[in-house]
């Protein structure tokens, strides 16, 4: 497997530099450049079609007169005032994306502080290792998907085109292509989805990026679905669809009480306890699937399961499965 090329990104100091020089001087070339940076007349040529593919510098090169020029001015971008705040949080966002296993959209937010640093070279100075050094997260993430297929569901979402995709289906154990229309990109936990509407089963299902073998763009134009993302992972604990959505009432021990009323785990969750000491009553509105009997069966002795009576059962019933596997050692 051949790695993908790392994106060319040159230091913003330079690139400043180059403009500088080729907007207020009348013999830039390459080769003066080269001297004048401490850098190999290639790493100019590079730095220049950068300037001119990634931030629309318009830089020309004069043959007659051996020199580069810079026609219609420089690309408009407008006043701004950025403090630590604002450059933190780009930076955060990029190194967040990155760890989530979208470099595509990391790549892009670089991207535009390279532009900033450019046109802004006396108010602005990123450095992103040094800003996200003090900073950490852990993020739970499976094989990061392909670069090229984020890009290609990111266009292809924003022009309404169908994609194909051949799929490695974890609940059929075979590959297969598929013809959607992608609708939303959703990251859970560190693992990114495609939400589309999927031609063959004629349904809108969720298809897991890690598991993309190959995405393909067509020309194929569809009309927009009535489909809303909130809507649609709204009643959902994880990502698990496709089973009845049921009110959940659990019994919450006194000691754990706390970290429900610190974290929200689900927006239709409420807490009603009589007093600091006694237990709490918790419910959710969620579909009833794998995730949400993990997730309960994860509280231990501190979350009991009260309705409804069948997701009691099937929690004692995974109990005893359990208990059958250590009561065996």
């Amino acid at each position: 497997m051949t790695s993908e090329p790392k994106p060319y990104h040159p230091p913003a100091a330079r690139l400043r530099s180059i403009v500088e020089c080729i907007t207020s001087s009348s013999a830039c070339n390459a080769e003066t450049l080269a001297h004048k940076l401490g850098v190999t007349r290639r790493t100019i040529v590079r730095d220049i079609q950068y300037l001119r593919d990634s931030q629309g510098f318009n830089i020309v090169y004069i043959r007659k007169s051996k020199r580069y020029v810079m026609e219609g001015g420089f690309p408009k971008v407008g006043s701004m005032e950025i403090g630590i705040a604002e450059i933190l949080a780009i930076i955060l966002g990029a190194d967040a994306m990155h760890r989530l296993g979208d470099s595509y959209h990391s790549e892009l937010i670089k991207k535009v502080c390279a532009i900033l640093q450019v046109h802004h070279s006396e108010q602005l100075s990123v450095d992103f290792e040094r800003f996200s050094k003090p900073i950490s997260y852990a993020v739970t993430q499976t094989a990061p998907p392909n670069t090229n297929h984020i890009e290609t569901i990111v266009i292809s979402t924003r022009q309404c085109t169908s994609i194909k995709l051949h799929y490695n289906s974890v609940r059929s154990s075979r590959q297969a292509w598929r013809k959607v229309d992608p609708l939303h990109l959703h990251c859970r936990f560190g693992t990114w989805y495609l939400i589309a509407w999927c031609h063959t089963r004629k349904d809108i299902l969720l298809f897991r990026c890690d598991r993309m073998l190959e995405v393909q763009p067509t020309t194929q134009h569809f009309e927009q679905h009535k489909f809303n993302q909130d809507e649609y992972l709204g009643n959902s604990l994880a990502m698990y669809r496709g089973a009845e959505l049921i009110h959940v009432e659990l019994r919450v021990a006194v000691g754990a009480v706390r970290w429900f009323r610190e974290r929200t785990f689900h927006s239709t969750q409420s807490i009603v306890q009589a007093n600091h000491e006694a237990p709490a009553t918790v419910t959710l509105d969620v579909i009833h699937g794998p995730d949400l009997e993990h997730w309960i069966l994860g509280w231990g002795e501190e979350v009991e399961v009260m309705g409804p009576e069948e997701l009691r059962k099937q929690i004692q019933q995974r109990i005893e499965g359990m208990w059958g596997v250590y009561e065996g050692e």
